[in-house]
């Protein structure tokens, strides 16, 4: 994205004052795995090297989702950043704004849980997710219907 504002949760980290050009990177692995880089630098500082650049602010997010039923999931997650890495202050500030956001999500997705509860004809994600094989050769068949209720966990 070209000439936005800075996301509001990272204010406190970019090293730049206006707006921005911002680089979202998702990428998800079936069933349980999702890495998000996030790279804001000045206007007009955008492109292929924009992380490499002096005023660049740096994200990697992990997040890993381990079905416990059903119904629940435990969510674990942690961020890497190129700004203050040893300042407890700004890991603090950090992570009370990504649990914010999930909070802001959670509702949606215990609405989308209750909806999956509640109807006799749906159709699962399992059946389009191929049968693989993860860490130390654990392997998955087919994802499981999850909620939110289990706490964020930062570590």
């Amino acid at each position: 994205m070209r000439e936005v504002d800075v996301a509001p949760i990272y204010v406190p980290f970019v090293r730049f004052s206006g707006v921005c050009d911002r680089l979202q990177h998702y990428e998800v692995r079936y069933p349980s795995h999702a890495l998000i880089k996030a790279v804001f630098v000045p206007s007009g500082a955008g492109g292929p090297e924009a992380e490499h650049h002096g005023s660049a602010f740096v994200m990697d997010s992990y997040n890993f989702l381990t079905p416990v039923d059903e119904q629940h999931t435990r969510y674990y997650w942690f961020q890497m950043r190129n700004v203050l890495p040893d300042d407890p202050q700004a890991s603090r500030l950090l992570a009370d704004g990504v649990r914010s956001a999930f909070e802001e999500d959670r509702v949606i997705l215990n609405a989308v849980q209750q909806g999956f509860a509640t109807t006799h004809s749906r159709t699962s994600i399992s059946q389009s997710i191929p049968r693989r094989c993860g860490f130390a050769g654990a392997c998955a068949s087919s994802s499981r219907a999850n909620d939110a209720r289990a706490e964020p966990r930062a570590t």
